[in-house]
C-alpha cells in the first residue's frame, strides 16, 4: 500500500479548488500587509501566521504536481517566500526524498525526521536533552520548535554552501532573489514593521506548520504504522489542505488535497493502520488535550537505541 520509491512528478490539469486557494493565499498576504495600519498589530501578526502556514500547505500541493498545469507557473508561485528560511527548491527535493516510505523517521535517511540518532543523543548535554524533550510536547513544539528547526536547518545549509556544493549555492542564489522581492514589498512598499513580519509570517507561520507535523510521523516497527491521521473538517483541514489525513497522503501522494477526505472514508484500513502505529486522532483538540505538555514520543530514534537494555535507557536519559 505504501510507496517505497519516488515516481517522476507529473504536472496534472489545472484544479480550480487549488486555484482558489492560490488567490486566497496571495490575496490575503497582500491585504494584510497593505492594510496593516488599519488593524491592531496583533491582528496583523496572527493573520500573517495563518497565511504563511497556508502558503506552506500550498507549496506542498504544488510540489506534488497538483493545482496548476504549467510547471513554470507552479514553481514561480511556490518559490515566493513568506518564511524566508527554506528555499522551495530544497523543500521539494527533500520532501520527495521523505516520500521514500521505507526510510520514514530514520534520522539518517529521512530528511524530515525530527528524531536524533543514538550517537547524537549520547553526545548531547543534559540541558539540551531537556529542550528536545520539551519539543516533543505540543506547547513546546509551537513555542520553541520554530527556533530549533530554523537553527538546525540553517546550520546544515551554511555548511553545504561553505563546502562549495554547487546545487546549494544555486538554490540560495535564487532564494535570495525571492527574499529581496518579499522584503521590498513588505518593508518598502507596505512599510510594515519588520518585527511584525518576523513574528507573524516567519515565526508564527512556522509554529502553526509544526502543529501539523507534530503528529505526522512516529517510529513504529512497521513502515505503514509510522504515519498518523488527524480528523478535521474545519479550520485546520483548510489550513493544512487536508494533509492532516497524512496516512492517506503517503499512500496516494498524487491525489489532490480536496480528494483526500473521500479517499480516506472509502479506505478505512488507512485509519486502522495509523491507529496501530503513529496514532489516529479525532481532531487537533484531542491532540492538544493529550500532548499539550506531555511528550508524544522520545527524541532519540528507537531504531538506534531501542535495543539497549532498559536500565541503560535510564542512564542515557532516554525513555523506553
Amino acid at each position: 500500500m505504501f510507496r517505497v520509491a519516488n515516481r517522476p512528478i507529473q504536472q496534472r490539469a489545472t484544479q480550480w479548488p487549488t486555484v482558489f486557494v492560490i488567490f486566497g493565499v496571495y490575496g490575503g498576504f497582500a491585504g494584510l500587509t497593505l492594510l496593516h495600519r488599519s488593524n491592531p498589530w496583533y491582528v496583523t501578526v496572527v493573520g500573517l501566521a495563518v497565511i504563511s502556514a497556508w502558503h506552506g500547505s500550498l507549496q506542498h500541493e504544488l510540489l506534488h504536481g497538483n493545482g496548476v498545469r504549467n510547471r513554470l507557473v507552479a514553481d514561480a508561485l511556490a518559490s515566493f517566500t513568506m518564511n524566508f528560511w527554506m528555499p522551495f527548491a530544497d523543500y521539494r527535493a527533500s520532501h520527495l526524498e521523505h516520500h521514500r516510505d521505507d526510510r520514514l523517521t530514520d534520522p539518517y535517511d529521512d530528511p524530515e525526521s525530527t528524531y536524533r540518532s543514538g550517537a547524537e543523543w549520547l553526545s548531547l548535554s543534559a540541558p539540551w536533552r531537556a529542550v528536545l524533550w520539551a519539543n516533543r510536547t505540543l506547547v513546546g513544539r509551537m513555542a520553541i520548535g520554530p527556533l530549533i528547526a530554523l537553527c538546525r536547518y540553517l546550520r546544515q545549509q551554511i555548511v553545504a554552501v561553505a563546502k562549495g556544493t554547487g546545487a546549494a549555492r544555486r538554490i540560495w542564489a535564487m532564494h535570495s532573489i525571492a527574499i529581496v522581492i518579499t522584503a521590498v514589498w513588505v518593508l518598502g512598499v507596505c512599510r510594515l514593521p519588520w518585527w511584525e513580519f518576523a513574528l507573524g509570517s516567519i515565526y508564527g507561520g512556522t509554529s502553526l506548520t509544526l502543529v501539523r507535523s507534530f503528529a505526522e510521523h512516529t517510529w513504529a516497527p512497521t513502515i505503514g504504522g509510522r504515519t498518523a491521521i488527524v480528523g478535521s473538517q474545519g479550520f485546520f483541514a483548510l489550513l493544512f489542505l487536508n494533509n492532516n489525513l497524512h496516512v492517506t497522503h503517503h499512500a496516494r501522494p498524487e491525489v489532490a488535497w480536496f480528494e483526500l477526505p473521500s479517499l480516506t472514508r472509502t479506505h478505512p484500513e488507512y485509519g486502522e493502520i495509523a491507529a496501530d502505529g503513529a496514532g489516529k486522532f479525532r481532531s487537533y483538540t484531542e491532540l492538544f488535550i493529550r500532548y499539550a505538555v506531555r511528550p508524544k514520543c522520545q527524541p532519540a530514534s528507537p531504531a538506534d537505541v531501542g535495543a539497549l537494555p532498559r536500565p541503560q535507557f535510564k542512564r542515557l536519559g532516554v525513555r523506553a
